[in-house]
C-alpha cells in the first residue's frame, strides 16, 4: 500500500495524517532514539497509526468532516482549539499524536489489540497461576465497559479535539 498524506485539502486516497519526514523530524528534535526502522517499516506505522485514531476517536471529533466522503476524520469544519483559535487544516497536535501512536507501532505494540476477555465477555483484570501445587486466580473487570487501551503521550494530544460529552472509553 502507497502511503498518501493528508495536507488539509481531503486528499483523495489519504491513509496518514504525516509523512516519514515529518515523523523523522518530530522525534529527532526530542532526541527519541525509539524510531528506528526502514522507510517501509516507518509508513505502516503511521498508517495504522492514523488508522487507529480514525477508528477510535472519529465519532467523538469535535465539528463535521469537511467533506463527508473524504478517507480520513481530518480535515473538520468548525474546529476549534482551546484558546478558541480556528483550526484548519491538519492540527499540529493531531500530527504529534499520529508520530506517538507510530512509535509504538514500531516497537511491536499492536494498537487495536482484542481485549483478553472470560467466557462471559469481562476484561481480565489479573492473572495469578501457581505451578505447585496448582492455583489459578482470575481478577475481572465486571463493569461490562469497552475496554481501550490508554497511550497517555499519543491521547493527550488529541483532548482538545474530542467532545468529551460523547460516550468515552476508559
Amino acid at each position: 500500500m502507497v502511503m498518501i498524506v493528508e495536507d488539509g485539502s481531503g486528499v483523495d486516497g489519504a491513509n496518514s495524517y504525516v509523512s516519514v519526514e515529518y515523523a523523522d523530524a518530530f522525534f529527532d528534535a526530542r532526541g527519541r532514539s525509539d524510531w528506528h526502522s526502514n522507510a517501509d517499516h516507518k509508513e505502516k506505522a503511521l498508517i495504522k497509526s492514523t488508522d487507529y485514531i480514525d477508528a477510535v476517536f472519529g465519532y467523538r471529533f469535535k465539528a463535521q468532516k469537511f467533506d463527508p466522503f473524504q478517507p480520513l476524520e481530518f480535515p473538520r469544519f468548525g474546529l476549534y482549539d482551546r484558546y478558541q483559535n480556528v483550526v484548519i487544516g491538519i492540527p499540529d497536535n493531531l500530527k504529534k499524536a499520529t508520530c506517538e501512536y507510530a512509535v509504538r507501532v514500531i516497537s511491536g505494540s499492536e494498537l487495536l489489540q482484542d481485549p483478553n476477555l472470560s467466557t462471559t465477555d469481562f476484561l481480565l483484570q489479573s492473572k495469578k497461576v501457581k505451578v505447585g501445587p496448582i492455583e489459578e486466580q482470575y481478577s475481572y473487570d465486571m463493569s461490562n465497559r469497552p475496554y481501550k487501551k490508554l497511550y497517555p503521550a499519543a491521547d493527550n494530544y488529541l483532548r482538545d479535539y474530542i467532545d468529551n460529552r460523547l460516550y468515552a472509553y476508559r
